[in-house]
């Protein structure tokens, strides 16, 4: 078991769950083109599972380093998200461990 393994998996968790989550959410305008009397429900549903989604993609933007601690993808003036390779600050590979 590597060092980080614990901080990695919780990422992992986080960008499924921000997945699984906000496609519900996506799903809510053909809920709406079909309303009728269970249109709350058909809308109420995607808008709590779209809310999750949108919490877990904020948690996984502003994921912590494992090794400097610092925001991994977010620097001063720009933010690589999802996208990043590597932690901005320090150099750590995403789902990596130190060298």
């Amino acid at each position: 078991m590597g060092r980080y393994d614990l901080e990695w998996r919780s990422y992992r968790r986080l960008r499924w769950l921000s997945l699984l989550f906000f496609l519900p959410f996506c799903a809510m305008p053909f809920a709406l083109r079909y309303s009728g009397h269970v249109a709350a429900i058909l809308v109420s549903i995607p808008m709590v599972f779209g809310a999750v989604g949108v919490i877990a993609w904020f948690q996984l933007n502003y994921f912590r380093c494992p090794r400097c601690g610092r925001l991994f993808a977010i620097a001063s003036w720009y933010n690589l998200s999802i996208f990043a390779r590597k932690c901005v600050h320090c150099g750590l590979r995403k789902f990596g461990e130190d060298d």
